[in-house]
């Protein structure tokens, strides 16, 4: 039975923690604010808070507008980029996945492919990957969805969407995919258990694919 495995990128693959605090302080120092310790904004934003609720712990309601603007015209860029960081143990697991004869499919929401494509290049992930998809937009989910159903039309028995929030759970539910959701990116094991996936586990080295899909 040939398998296939679907996965997010920021978060089980490679830590973004350090690129997007980075952005948002950067952000709100420019403005004239002050940014919240990066603790306090990464427990905000693993708890599910919204964009609105992180401004308005420095005060910074009135920015969002400009926020979101500015954030979404940096957090792709070439020195935030830099920031990030491959999961430990991750690079070993999709070589070994790989090694089995596994399709790994990478599904993003990132916007600049280039951009994109060079990171993974630059990180020695690109040769791992079959196939490289991006969204492009903030149609989370659904965009997600599909994007995947247009590559792999109906999803077989053996594929596996693994991913770090809601938005993975949502396209993997789409598609009737079972979805195992790792704890180490951007939202916490409380918040994801919440979503109620198939499975959990606290990062990519940890997920054991015989449990999923025997061969």
């Amino acid at each position: 039975m040939s398998r296939t495995v679907i996965l997010d990128l920021d978060g089980p693959v490679l830590e973004g923690k350090l690129r997007h605090y980075r952005c948002y302080a950067d952000i709100l120092a420019e403005a004239g604010y002050a940014p919240m310790p990066r603790e306090e904004y990464w427990a905000l934003k693993r708890a599910g808070a919204d964009r609105r609720r992180q401004l308005r712990r420095s005060g910074a309601e009135g920015l969002y507008g400009e926020f979101l603007q500015r954030w979404l015209d940096r957090i792709e860029a070439r020195r935030y980029l830099a920031h990030d960081a491959v999961q430990p143990g991750a690079r070993e697991r999709l070589l070994a996945w790989k090694a089995e004869g596994v399709r790994l499919v990478l599904a993003t929401q990132r916007r600049c492919r280039s951009a994109l494509l060079q990171q993974l290049a630059e990180r020695g992930l690109l040769p791992l990957f079959t196939d490289v998809l991006s969204t492009g937009s903030d149609s989370a989910g659904a965009g997600k969805a599909e994007m995947v159903a247009a590559l792999l039309g109906e999803p077989g028995p053996g594929c596996l969407w693994i991913g770090d929030s809601e938005a993975d759970v949502d396209a993997a539910r789409r598609l009737r995919i079972p979805i195992c959701a790792v704890t180490c990116g951007v939202r916490s094991e409380e918040y994801l258990r919440a979503l109620r996936p198939d499975g959990l586990a606290p990062d990519l080295s940890a997920v054991n694919l015989p449990e999923w899909m025997p061969t």
